[in-house]
């Protein structure tokens, strides 16, 4: 994995001050499964499965995010802040595992450990695939305003909001169970838990606001009205 944080302040003069915030991230994840195998059963009749795995599954993530603004400082009580960031975000997952089972009835024993197979009752398989991938980038500008006037500092700010979200799911397992593929079918190869589906997403949002607060000393407590 791996992260990497910064933050650059820059005095232009002493009425403007410029900033940037910036920050990216990336984590591989390897996942392979192990071979099981387990007895159940009672004492008259005891059964073995062994499953056997091949493949690995692969997830990839990463994240970067940008944060440049300018202030200016019209006095010492009020000021005026221009803010544009873009965040973005991937995430790929990817994976091909294939497993065998065998079921098989054993001979009883009370020692799990010394059981020899008399009779292989069923045998199958299964295949997933998946290659899914995740874009997503938010981008915003805005535009504050503060001003303080003895008990009183009035806000007030307008922002602009753009999203991209593109997503590409392709996934599908196969099923062979005793030389039979589910769901079953006399005359196709039918998949299970198919998906395929490409969402392409894009929106604009914009807001404002206006605000001012009123702070009050009341002996030892200071009250604040929005």
């Amino acid at each position: 994995f791996a992260d990497i944080q910064t933050q650059i302040l820059y005095q232009i003069s002493k009425r403007s001050q410029m900033g940037f915030l910036g920050y990216f991230a990336y984590n591989n994840y390897l996942f392979i499964p192990k071979t099981k195998q387990t007895v159940f059963g009672s004492l008259e009749k005891q059964y073995q499965m062994s499953i056997a795995i091949d493949g690995s599954e692969q997830n990839l993530t990463s994240s970067i995010a940008g944060s440049l603004w300018n202030t200016w400082s019209f006095s010492e009580t009020s000021n005026l802040k221009l803010l544009t960031s873009v965040f973005r975000s991937h995430e790929n997952e990817s994976y091909d595992i294939s497993s065998f089972y065998w079921l098989n009835q054993m001979e009883s024993s009370v020692d799990k450990n010394s059981l020899d197979s008399v009779q292989n009752l069923a045998v199958g398989s299964y295949f997933k695939h998946a290659r899914n991938e995740l874009l997503a980038t938010i981008s915003t500008t805005s535009l504050l305003y503060n001003n303080e006037f003895g008990i009183s500092t009035f806000s007030s700010g307008i922002e602009f909001q753009h999203h991209e979200i593109d997503e590409n799911l392709n996934m599908w397992t196969y099923v062979d169970s005793a030389d039979y593929n589910i769901p079953y079918s006399e005359t196709a190869i039918n998949l299970k838990g198919t998906v395929f589906n490409k969402i392409n997403y894009r929106s604009d949002e914009g807001n404002a606001f206006l605000q001012n607060t009123w702070k009050l000393q009341m002996e030892d407590h200071l009250m604040s009205i929005t």
